[in-house]
């Protein structure tokens, strides 16, 4: 055996990250040389956390799930 020093604790972690990206363009021309756009992206990310302490006594998976975080963002444009 190998003499070894463990300082603190050994968290073993799992992350699954799912990550949606969309968007939706409105495009509108007045005239032959006149348009006004708008565009609006979104954003989702949705986060599955497994950990498990190591060295405890039972092995015993910690499950959390962090909900959708929707991020929308609409720039627009006149040309």
């Amino acid at each position: 055996m190998i003499p070894a020093l463990l300082v603190g604790l050994i968290n073993i972690s799992e992350i699954q990250r799912d990550i949606f990206v969309g968007a939706l363009t409105f495009k509108y021309g007045f005239t032959s040389r006149f348009e006004a756009d708008v565009r609006v992206p979104w954003l989702s990310v949705n986060e599955d956390l497994r950990e498990r302490q190591a060295f405890e006594g039972t092995p015993v998976d910690t499950l959390r799930t962090v909900p959708g975080q929707v991020q929308w963002q609409s720039p627009a444009g006149v040309g």
